[in-house]
């Protein structure tokens, strides 16, 4: 039997955080991300839909099936990440999350506070601010104020890097109740 010593052991505030990526290529700045922080974990939406879903996925015509479904992925989703972070890792997801489904999504994962990247293709674009070799930047501010940290960019690694440095311009903290 092996000693364990208290760096072995979590600690109170050993909590993770959660990073929520989404927009185009999300999936490999998730992976990305996750590689550059000192201790992330993945989790891929498409990946856990389909462990309840299957192949064949859910008909579109049928519309209160499809948002069952959407919502039945987020909050499974959030719960996997919620395990990485209370173990200590930072919960890296990569998640289609439209913004008329925004406030749902962040209503599944309160209390807990989320690092909210919302991604959006780098192509030089109006609004875009990166640089023409395709690195990170901010877009302009939107008509409506979005929550969290807007990016453009094509490069996974550089987003990676942007995101983990401004991690806490990213940050959306649920609402405080009775407001």
């Amino acid at each position: 039997m092996s000693e364990t010593t208290p760096t072995d052991q979590p600690t109170e505030d050993a909590e993770g955080r959660l990073f929520v990526l989404t927009g185009p290529g999300a999936d490999d700045v998730a992976r990305a991300l996750t590689a550059a922080l000192p201790r992330a974990a993945s989790v891929d939406g498409a990946v856990v839909e389909a462990m309840f879903t299957g192949e064949g996925g859910v008909s579109p015509s049928d519309a209160r099936t499809a948002l069952e479904t959407r919502y039945l992925r987020y909050t499974a989703g959030i719960a996997l990440a919620d395990s990485f972070r209370l173990a200590g890792f930072d919960a890296v997801v990569a998640e289609d999350v439209p913004d008329d489904h925004l406030e749902a999504y962040l209503d599944f994962a309160a209390p807990t506070p989320v690092h909210l990247v919302q991604l959006s293709v780098g192509e030089g674009g109006a609004g875009a601010r990166d640089g023409e070799d395709g690195t990170a930047g901010d877009v302009a501010p939107a008509a409506t104020p979005v929550p969290g940290l807007v990016l453009t960019g094509h490069d996974p690694v550089t987003l990676a890097a942007e995101i983990a440095a401004r991690a806490e311009e990213a940050r959306v903290d649920p609402p405080v109740e009775g407001e």
